[in-house]
């Protein structure tokens, strides 16, 4: 029986109790250096102009100033051995269109758009400022104190997403496209932004937005755990795989005014992996669910290292455990079809903490179908206790699994597997 054992160093401590690292704002006078530099935005394929003209010589803010390395720690390229004076410096700076000046900042595309990129279109702006002033043209856009305020304001704030649709809907809307999720809105301050869906990539496991009213993430990877072993004793073997795992929902978008609640709007519901159509049977089982240091399936092989934990260590709360496990479904006599499997991680106290569905797709029925795969939960451990494992179709719990999270000093409680064969 193997004991994991967590520890956290003081250092660790200590630095996970500090406020993150931020450089104070840009100043007007580095904006106004800035602008007078620069034509257009910074992006080589973009043309928009600085600001627009909306006749009668008034002008409106068409541009943002963007930071090559963040000016905040845990911000996009951030760099933390670069000094404050360099970090908030012309050097560091570009000026781009509001667009561009979002997109290169967007988590999910942060590494498309690295630190020698925006240098690049940084030097180019410069480049297109010397040409046009070679031209004898007037250049640059000179500001006033209260535009380099305003661009300083709206340059180092999150980005205001503006509503122009004639129709705006409140709550997140599901995915569309396969494995996209849907992107949510949300009505509130200058810093509320509505959660992004999940991205369309190649295993198409989109992410839920992390805000409230955000839409539901992708569906699951196109992962074929499979095929699996042929059966060679009596009766006929039947296939099936893994779909991969469903998006999650978009949390609810709630307006209210002080304990009071005004609006909610539920958020887009997750892409279901595979088809999305689902079925349902009392014919499935699992045989094995089993918490593992790790666990490896390969074409009908699970690799298991130190398995079965009852109990595991930890010095202080919360702890971050990741618990990969291997679950084996027995789908014998099912009818061929896509079926929900869904796993649950309840904490001491009942709360739910963190579920997850897959799609078990019964490619050709049998006497003996068995899918073997593997699942990895990775959450914070606030709470001491017994937190429980479960595992459910759509009409039943298939399997429990209950494992003691501890201090190292204290005796272990008896735990519990139900409906688990192993």
């Amino acid at each position: 029986m193997h004991v994991c054992h967590i520890y956290a160093t003081p250092r660790r401590i200590l630095a996970s109790l500090m406020p993150p690292r931020s450089h104070r704002p840009i100043t007007e006078a580095t904006a106004k250096e800035l602008y007078a530099h620069a034509i257009s935005c910074g992006h080589p394929q973009c043309n928009e102009p600085l600001y627009r003209d909306e006749g009668s010589g008034v002008r409106a803010l068409n541009s943002r100033i963007a930071h090559i390395c963040a000016r905040s720690e845990g911000g996009p390229r951030w760099n933390p051995d670069m000094p404050e004076a360099e970090n908030r410096s012309a050097s560091n700076l570009v000026v781009l269109c509001i667009s561009h000046a979002d997109l290169v900042d967007q988590k999910q595309l942060v590494a498309q758009y690295p630190v020698e990129l925006l240098l690049q279109w940084k030097q180019a702006q410069l480049d297109e400022y010397t040409r046009v002033v070679e031209t004898g043209r007037v250049a640059g856009w000179a500001l006033t104190d209260d535009e380099a305020a305003e661009v300083v304001e709206k340059s180092e704030r999150s980005t205001t997403i503006n509503l122009t649709a004639e129709t705006i809907i409140v709550g997140g809307m599901g995915g569309h496209l396969g494995g996209a999720g849907g992107g949510g809105g949300v009505i509130g301050s200058d810093a509320a932004t509505g959660g992004t869906g999940g991205d369309v990539t190649i295993n198409l496991e989109g992410q839920p937005g992390q805000f409230p009213g955000a839409g539901g993430g992708g569906g699951g990877a196109l992962d074929y755990q499979g095929p699996w072993l042929p059966h060679t004793g009596d009766g006929t073997a039947g296939r099936a795989h893994i779909a991969g795992y469903d998006g999650g929902d978009g949390g609810d978008t709630v307006i209210s005014i002080g304990d009071r609640e005004i609006l909610r709007a539920p958020g887009g519901r997750g892409a279901r992996a595979g088809s999305g159509e689902r079925k349902q049977t009392d014919r499935l089982h699992v045989s094995a669910l089993l918490p593992a240091n790790a666990v490896f399936v390969d074409n009908a092989l699970a690799h298991i290292l130190y398995g079965g934990w009852r109990h595991v260590d930890v010095i202080f709360t919360p702890a971050r455990i990741e618990m990969p496990m291997l679950v084996v479904v027995e789908a014998g006599g099912v009818d061929a079809g896509e079926y929900t499997i869904t796993i649950d991680l309840h904490s001491p106290d009942g709360e739910l903490r963190l579920t997850a569905s897959l799609a078990l797709v019964i490619d050709e029925p049998g006497d003996l179908v068995r899918v073997p795969f593997q699942h990895t939960w990775d959450f914070q451990a606030d709470q001491l206790g017994v937190w429980r494992i479960s595992v459910r179709s759509e009409t039943s719990t298939l399997a429990v699994y209950d494992l003691m999270i501890k201090q190292p000093d204290a005796p272990v409680a008896s735990s519990s597997v139900k409906g688990v064969a192993t």
